[in-house]
């Protein structure tokens, strides 16, 4: 049975404000109904590759623009994302891919040889794309969905894995939702604020960031790394 259900979050943001600021990264800068558009397509080119709803869509990418309209592209196909830790090991990142039954696996530049020795290590290997790749599918015709279940599970977090292998966290929207409202009772906020990210967003602390500002309203600035 289906919990409380939401209007998507950053559609309902780019619907009531699509000019303000949502994301910047160096130079760069998305407004909400850009950043809304490019989730929407992103939603669409998933689909074009193939990932299906209730689908395990594993992410082995740096900080960057497009991690953060992955996280939004999530909700409209009904996928449920496993971000990876891009220092891993091959060996550790094959077993995680295994054990959470991944059947796509998303990769950027940087760490496109790890995702190849990791896929390498498996009998049987999710399909993997580039973010090039994935960019370069046309955005297929599937119908997105305008909500989200706040029951339903979105991320799937692997622990550190400090007594015997890793566990996977199963993290609904509602996990995220209430983290959002409880933090938002506890500091407050306001229309001037802006969020600093340099947090990795393969980390939950790191994600609730990139879903934080877009609940409240405010710019996420989003950061490689710290520095």
């Amino acid at each position: 049975m289906s919990g409380q259900i939401l209007p998507n979050w950053l559609a309902q943001r780019a619907a009531s404000a699509p000019d303000l600021l949502a994301l910047r990264f160096e130079e760069q800068r998305w407004t909400y109904a850009a950043l809304d558009g490019w989730a929407s397509t992103l939603a669409r080119q998933l689909a074009a590759a193939g990932a299906q709803p209730g689908e395990r869509v594993a992410l082995l990418l740096r900080n960057q623009p497009a991690f953060v309209a992955l996280l939004h592209a999530a909700p409209r196909l009904g996928v449920v994302l496993v971000p990876l830790n891009t220092r891993l090991a091959a060996p550790e990142l094959a077993w995680q891919l295994g054990d959470v039954g991944a059947q796509t696996l998303l990769f950027d530049e940087e760490n496109a040889a790890l995702a190849h020795e990791a896929l390498a290590a498996l009998a049987q290997p999710p399909q993997a794309f580039s973010m090039n790749e994935l960019a370069a599918l046309p955005a297929s015709d599937v119908a997105l969905q305008p909500t989200i279940d706040l029951d339903a599970i979105f991320t799937i977090i692997y622990t550190s894995g400090t007594t015997g292998r890793p566990k996977g966290a199963m993290l609904s929207y509602g996990n995220y939702w209430w983290s959002a409202v409880g933090s938002a009772l506890n500091l407050g906020t306001h229309a001037t604020d802006r969020w600093l990210a340099v947090l990795p967003l393969f980390h939950v602390g790191g994600l609730s960031i990139a879903l934080r500002a877009v609940i409240y309203g405010i710019p996420m600035l989003l950061h490689a790394s710290f520095d």
